[in-house]
């Protein structure tokens, strides 16, 4: 059961075969073996590349060499490429991964808390990250996250204590958790066929800061300072972010999703898949994972530091691939704008 969990399948009236194959394809039995060939490496989603005129097919089996030998490079006039082994690892993960070697899971800034760092609410075992400050239109300074890092998918109570790092991180060896603020709101998470609910664009969260002293705008351990500027994601973009998992790390944004991509989420009290829209696909440039469990809630930002771009909220569960929701439609959803040189 777990394993069929981190598959969702593709909306109904998908077509499974992601394009019409015999458009790229003269011979019908050639047809047929590409076709059982996407079958049986489960396409997972589609990721379109405007940009460079290019689709990514994501898919949960490994794509062995005779495979990929089957499968079309061209599908309807474009150039296609094949990445295996990309299954969605669940919302929130089972357990977040333990820190890797590379990883503070909390980062220090002038002895404040940065972004990057692990956080949880009180009441949810787990991790996640925190990915940046944001005010709000009436000035108030708050916390963003994924709701399901700091919401407990849709079941945090309004001013549960959100803590910094997690207590899924306390050891001997590190600060002891600190209360840095309350939950405010979240963006609410919905379930149901996507033919009749409404598509999900954000899973995001905020919290307030009960003493916005204790923290700070800097990325990590001064990496570099919160963007104020916006830029939209493109195929081929070089992006950067800092998690508690991973810490640094850097990729490139390989397209955004063709079709609903549906994320299973697992949370003790919401067990559903939830199907999003206006998603994109991050995978690394460096040698190892972009994101991974406890990374969610991430601020993807542009290679130069520049300009801010989406927020982790999933991934495949070996990190080769990530998912981003754009920022700006975090930032206009929720009404707020990133801050910057806050106790840098």
């Amino acid at each position: 059961m777990a394993d069929d969990l981190s598959v969702p399948p593709l909306p109904a009236g998908t077509d499974t075969r992601v394009f019409p194959v015999p458009a790229a394809i003269e011979d019908q039995q050639d047809v047929a073996k590409a076709e059982k060939a996407l079958e049986r490496v489960k396409v997972v989603a589609v990721a379109v590349d405007d940009e460079r005129g290019r689709a990514v097919v994501l898919t949960k089996n490994q794509i062995s060499a005779s495979t990929k030998k089957i499968l079309p490079e061209y599908l309807e006039g474009v150039p296609v490429e094949y990445i295996g082994h990309a299954g969605i690892e669940p919302n929130p993960p089972v357990l977040p991964q333990a820190a890797v070697d590379a990883a503070e899971r909390l980062f220090v800034h002038n002895d404040r808390i940065a972004c990057g760092s692990s956080l949880s609410a009180a009441s949810v075992w787990g991790a996640g990250t925190l990915g940046a400050l944001v005010t709000l239109g009436d000035g108030t300074l708050c916390g963003l996250t994924n709701n399901h890092v700091t919401g407990a998918c849709n079941h945090t109570r309004v001013g549960m204590h959100i803590l910094s790092p997690a207590p899924f991180d306390a050891d001997p060896d590190h600060r002891a958790p600190t209360a840095i603020g309350r939950h405010h709101s979240f963006v609410a998470l919905a379930s149901g066929d996507p033919r009749q609910v409404q598509l999900q664009e954000l899973d995001v969260a905020l919290f307030d800061l009960t003493n916005p002293d204790l923290v700070t705008s800097m990325q990590g351990s001064g990496l570099y300072d919160t963007p104020e500027d916006v830029a939209d994601p493109i195929g081929g973009m070089a992006v950067k972010k800092v998690g508690r998992t991973t810490g640094l790390t850097y990729g490139e944004i390989i397209g955004r999703f063709s079709t609903p991509l549906g994320i299973p989420y697992t949370a003790d009290r919401f067990k559903s898949t939830v199907y999003f829209q206006n998603s994109w696909a991050i995978r690394a440039t460096d040698g190892g994972p972009f994101s991974m469990g406890g990374d969610s809630g991430s601020l993807v930002v542009t290679g130069d530091g520049a300009h801010a771009v989406g927020l982790i909220f999933a991934g495949a569960t070996d990190g080769s691939i990530s998912y981003m929701i754009p920022i700006r439609s975090v930032l206009r959803g929720l009404g707020a704008s990133l801050l910057r040189g806050h106790n840098v």
